[in-house]
């Protein structure tokens, strides 16, 4: 790999395959969360790798686009993506596509 930061190594959003919710986002979203639809939390893709921000729409359904409030490193089809909030996991899925970044700056 010529440069390690390329931008299509970085992800701005993902679509889970599925999701297993051990408690759902909206028992712990907010009354502004609520209102907006929209759920910030953390996020982690691999194991032992820092907590980043994200967004949920709380009504997206089974296949749920997380997006990422910074562009994220290597984010892969098939890694599992983990959402945590106050140090509770909340569930998780195996990420089943990826927006790159060059991709959502053109779309805009």
């Amino acid at each position: 790999m010529q440069d390690p930061q390329h931008p299509w190594l970085m992800s701005y959003e993902v679509q889970l395959q599925s999701i297993n919710w051990i408690t759902h986002p909206s028992l712990t979203a907010t009354p502004e969360e609520i209102e907006t639809g929209i759920w910030k939390g953390l996020a982690r893709c691999r194991h032992r790798q820092q907590l980043v921000p994200v967004s949920l729409r709380l009504d997206d359904g089974d296949q749920p686009r997380v997006t990422f409030d910074s562009p994220e490193w290597a984010v892969t089809p098939g890694q599992y993506l983990v959402l945590y909030r106050d140090g509770i996991c909340l569930g998780g899925g195996p990420i089943k596509s990826i927006q790159h970044q060059q991709i959502a700056e053109s779309n805009s």
